[in-house]
Parts: structure tokens; sequence; C-alpha cells
């Protein structure tokens, strides 16, 4: 049997042993090491596809974005895409039955500017829950040295 070195100390040790004979460190073998990694590391979370699609196209069409996101237990984001949808989507279907006060061109330019806004919350929580964020935050803090 091969002998091999402890990574501590240094000292000699025989291959067969999980220990250092004279610090006591534990030595891992290859293979122990790459079962704890495998038991340690955490399993991804998957959610199903249709269910995520289904979430963010059919609730987001009558204003209810989000809702793919609170299936994926992101609930800042689901708020958020909620937040945005609802009140625009309201706006838009008064603004476009004639409920208000205002003058038909008036009405009608609000009406438009509601409907890009409400197709831009909706595309963009669409594809937030499909592909990911559109908008990626990198914070990269600086070090000083001295």
């Amino acid at each position: 049997m091969a002998n091999r070195r402890c990574p501590y100390c240094g000292e000699i040790m025989p291959s067969f042993s999980l220990n250092c004979p004279m610090c006591y460190h534990s030595i891992h073998t290859k293979e122990k090491m790459e079962e704890d990694i495998k038991i340690s590391s955490p399993k991804p979370k998957t959610y199903n596809r249709k269910i995520i699609i289904l979430l963010a196209l059919l609730p987001a069409a009558i204003g209810l974005g989000g809702m793919a996101q609170l299936y994926m237990k992101n609930y800042k984001k689901a708020c958020r895409y909620l937040f945005a949808s609802l009140p625009v989507y309201t706006s838009m279907l008064l603004l476009s039955n004639g409920v208000s006060s205002l003058s038909h061109t008036t009405a009608t330019i609000l009406t438009i500017i509601c409907t890009v806004l409400f197709l831009a919350s909706y595309f963009m929580q669409a594809f937030d829950a499909l592909v990911g964020s559109i908008f990626s935050v990198n914070c990269i803090r600086s070090t000083i040295s001295n």
C-alpha cells in the first residue's frame, strides 16, 4: 500500500487511514468528498413549465400579472407586476367604455397610453416568468486597499 502525506501537517500516513496519526485531522478520500458534496448540495427548484406558461399568459390578460411569479414563490416580483398591471388594466377598460367625463379625444389618447403600458407590463411579466428577468442588477463591491 502506498503511503501519503497529511495535507495539514505533512506527516506520512497509511493510505487507508481516515485520520492523521500526528495532528488527528480528518482526511477525506476523493470518493468520500464527492459523496459529501452530493449530499450537501441543495436540489434546484423545479416548477411545471406548462403551469408557468398558463399563469404567465392567461391571468395577465385580464390585469392579474405576476401569477406565475407567485407560483414560483417570488412574492416581491408578483406584487410588483400585480400592482403595475391591475390599475392600468382597470383604467384602460374605464376609458375605453366611456365611463369618464373626459372629451372623446382625451379619452382616446389616455386609452392608447394605458393600452401600451398594459401590453408592456404583460409582455415583461410573461418574459420574466418564462425566461428570467430582463433587468439584472449586478452589484460590484469595490474594495479599497491601503
